[in-house]
């Protein structure tokens, strides 16, 4: 590729220091081509010369941290889609928004708190939206308000204003589509996007899992944490899951990703259902 740049052995150092200490994802050897790939665009568009200027402009100048924070956007994944292992979405109606609401009237007396934690454009962030909406509609006097957050400004952007191609919401069966998406009257374009009413259900905030305490408006019934923990180490995967469970009521919900295992971290948690757990302070290290 003409004019890609490469970075030396102690810039990649130095990077992989800042992320892994920042935002506390863990780089591999084998991720350096990948940082390379990712942050050529942003070396080209300011006009450094290479990766040594761009990174000292970085760390030693960018004083309101614009930039870095454009940097751990353009190395940070950012996927996602709607309704994601779908049978979690069936348990939490079937089995996890009964026993909160028979139990402590979560959602009834108060407000339901649910927080989607790494929420990336906000897919899974609108289907939890779209699911407590239906669960709401078949039990009078639900309430429930939905945080979503992320480290990744540009992500939050995309989460916030939840419009996405049409092919997008196919899995989402007709009548659920037409209740909660509007259509772009430019057909050409083929776009739809999230019911107003149901966007006022959600709070997007910038948030990173690596530090010493999450900002939460008030402690949460749901976690939805997906898909995230694998990016971390194993020490850092239970920091970040002690702070979590200390973000939770008694009695809350975690849900994690398919491919995610808790086994052998001394965590307040149990099992619950295929990949979810539930938090009580007693349960310490039961997982």
């Amino acid at each position: 590729m003409n004019g890609f740049h490469r970075m030396s052995d102690g810039d990649f150092k130095e990077l992989k220091e800042f992320i892994e200490t920042g935002p506390g994802i863990k780089i591999s050897a084998g991720k350096r081509a990948m940082l390379e790939s990712r942050l050529h665009n942003r070396i080209k568009k300011l006009n450094f010369k290479n990766f040594r200027e761009y990174l000292k402009f970085v760390f030693e100048y960018d004083k309101d941290g614009r930039e870095r924070f454009k940097m751990i956007d353009a190395i940070t994944t950012n996927k996602t889609e709607f309704f994601r292992e779908s049978y979690q979405f069936r348990f939490l109606l079937e089995a996890v928004l009964p026993v909160l609401m028979a139990e402590y009237g979560t959602g009834i007396k108060r407000p339901l708190n649910a927080w989607s934690a790494g929420c990336s454009t906000g897919e899974e962030t609108y289907s939890l939206a779209i699911s407590l909406s239906e669960f709401a509609e078949k039990n009078r006097g639900f309430r429930f308000s939905i945080l979503g957050t992320d480290i990744s400004v540009g992500a939050l952007h995309g989460a916030v204003r939840a419009v996405y191609p049409e092919e997008r919401i196919s899995i989402i069966p007709l009548h659920i589509q037409k209740k909660y998406f509007l259509k772009s009257k430019d057909r050409t374009n083929r776009l739809v996007r999230v019911k107003p009413s149901l966007r006022s259900k959600i709070f997007f905030k910038v948030l990173n899992l690596n530090d010493q305490h999450y900002d939460t408006p008030g402690k949460m019934d749901l976690v939805f944490f997906r898909n995230v923990i694998i990016y971390f180490r194993r020490p850092k995967q239970t920091e970040i899951l002690s702070r979590i469970c200390n973000s939770m009521t008694d009695g809350g919900y975690l849900f994690m990703g398919h491919a995610e295992t808790l086994i052998n971290m001394k965590l307040p948690l149990y099992r619950a259902g295929m990949n979810v757990y539930r938090y009580s302070p007693e349960e310490e290290n039961k997982v």
